[in-house]
């Protein structure tokens, strides 16, 4: 059909004698918009919700730059309409924090390794000797990663963050193994292999240590082998690099270039390394005293194991008592929520969307607010989405944890006291994740039967219970309650009698 006429003019009925019934005859043709199911709100005003997911084999942080780009080229584009769009939510976002976070860190470990190890061995180029053991057992892990097929992401940024302390350790063994040899009137070469060959037990035995703990992390199936496998995969190579990279890369910068340190008096470098080797020997000497005493005579003995006996009994009822509580990933403070609304099922989406810009106006009026995008119709669960007129959603992104002095949670429970104020709504708050999504409930309950009848009674049993216990907020089903419906049963005798056809 080219246009609503032609719709008009269509034929649905051709008579016997020759006449038409045409569609306009036996209904109202008219060109207009689908009755709305959904209803999208920025900031209080009315838009259009798009979504953009990328694919399976596609990289978050690319899809997340390109995006705004092209979003910004479409505003100029239609700039004589005044198309104007804004991004409410980038999971993308927490992605590149993490890793932004995790690559701080690192390069903070590489920074304070080199200025410990510098106070350790007295000279900075035996502190270059041991630095050269980080890219060296780094870059080889890097092309571990790359051969199969892992990405830089936040467990292997975090695997390779834990291993700077790790890869140094078999080097400053080694090195100061090969200079306590030179110390003793050997020459390079002779010191060092001596003192590579007398310690190179011991650093094999440090790294295998790591090693055997990391490996069958690897190996675990389920949701932690998913994800745990890289950050151990990636900790195992790097540990195995730097034990390679001992015994041969620091050995041989050791006898190219190694020199003996003699401290002095009379220099600023010298003074304060002797100031901090009398620090250690004092440290040193205290703690003998201290070991001299607990293995003094059999009553210290005594007194020593039964202070750990009860450290260890008041730790495990830490636990048991519920002092320190246990959960499987820390929510923190990422700075959005989800508040969803919920009326009554019969409740129309126009009376929903009333409702809804109400909400908004509260939360709108909150200085902490940088924007609030509402999904007016729809709502999301745990097994995906669900489409009801009654049901709305509501995205707030507030600034940063560092610019208020309140948490997201804080914030959450006070809309929602607010919210629920407004006759005919039920309120409830879910914080976004880590991963961007809106945080599932923190215990789930699951109810099977034969009937859906026998499930729903026991399900309200459940619920009232669970309600009563201290501690529990925002209790609901994962099903919504049925909406109301008209059931029409047909005398089809009587129409019959009138000839009224059931269709």
């Amino acid at each position: 059909f080219s246009d609503v006429d032609a719709i008009r003019k269509m034929v649905v009925m051709q008579t016997p004698g020759g006449g038409k019934v045409y569609l306009s005859d036996v209904a109202d043709v008219v060109d207009g918009a689908e009755e709305a199911v959904q209803l999208n709100h920025m900031n209080g005003k009315p838009s259009i919700g798009i979504q953009v997911q990328k694919q399976t084999d596609a990289n978050a942080v690319d899809v997340s730059t390109t995006v705004p780009a092209s979003l910004t080229e479409l505003e100029s584009q239609y700039h004589a309409i005044h198309l104007n769009f804004q991004i409410a939510s980038d999971q993308s976002h927490y992605t590149l924090q993490s890793a932004n976070a995790v690559m701080e860190d690192l390069f903070f470990a590489v920074i304070i390794v080199s200025i410990v190890m510098l106070f350790f061995l007295h000279s900075i180029r035996s502190s270059l000797f041991v630095l050269v053991a980080l890219p060296a057992s780094m870059i080889p892990t890097f092309i571990f990663m790359h051969i199969f097929g892992m990405s830089l992401n936040l467990m292997t940024l975090m695997a390779l963050s834990l291993v700077v302390g790790i890869l140094v350790d078999d080097s400053i063994v080694i090195l100061e193994n090969i200079m306590r040899h030179m110390e003793m009137g050997e020459n390079r070469k002779t010191a060092t292999i001596n003192g590579r060959g007398e310690i190179g037990f011991t650093a094999m035995a440090i790294t295998m240590v790591d090693v055997v703990v990391f490996l069958p992390m690897a190996l675990t199936g389920g949701l932690i082998g998913a994800i745990l496998r890289e950050f151990a995969l990636v900790v195992v190579c790097s540990t195995l690099m730097s034990l390679f990279v001992c015994f041969t890369l620091t050995p041989l910068l050791a006898l190219r270039f190694g020199r003996l340190v003699h401290l002095s008096k009379h220099s600023l470098w010298g003074r304060i390394n002797i100031w901090f080797e009398r620090l250690l020997d004092g440290m040193r000497d205290s703690y003998s005293r201290v070991l001299t005493w607990c293995l003094k005579n059999v009553w210290t003995k005594l007194a020593v194991l039964g202070s750990i006996v009860v450290l260890l009994i008041l730790t495990v009822l830490l636990f048991k008592g519920g002092f320190i509580g246990a959960t499987f990933v820390s929510k923190g403070d990422q700075g959005q929520l989800v508040i969803k609304l919920e009326m009554a099922p019969q409740t129309s989406l126009y009376q929903t969307n009333l409702i809804t810009e109400k909400a908004e106006q509260i939360i709108l009026r909150q200085k902490d607010v940088v924007n609030v995008f509402s999904n007016i119709g729809y709502s999301s669960t745990g097994l995906g989405t669900t489409n009801n007129s009654n049901l709305s959603e509501i995205n707030v992104k507030l600034t940063d944890k560092t610019k208020r002095n309140y948490s997201s949670d804080d914030f959450g429970s006070r809309m929602v006291d607010s919210i629920s104020k407004i006759p005919g709504v039920k309120a409830s708050v879910s914080q976004v994740d880590i991963t961007g999504n809106a945080a599932q409930p923190d215990i789930q309950i699951a109810v099977k039967g034969p009937t859906h009848e026998v499930v729903r009674t026991v399900a309200d049993t459940m619920r009232k219970l669970v309600e009563a216990t201290p501690g529990t907020n925002y209790v609901e089903f994962s099903t919504k309650n049925p909406k109301p419906e008209y059931d029409v049963s047909l005398d089809r005798e009587k129409m019959a009698t009138f000839g009224v056809n059931p269709y």
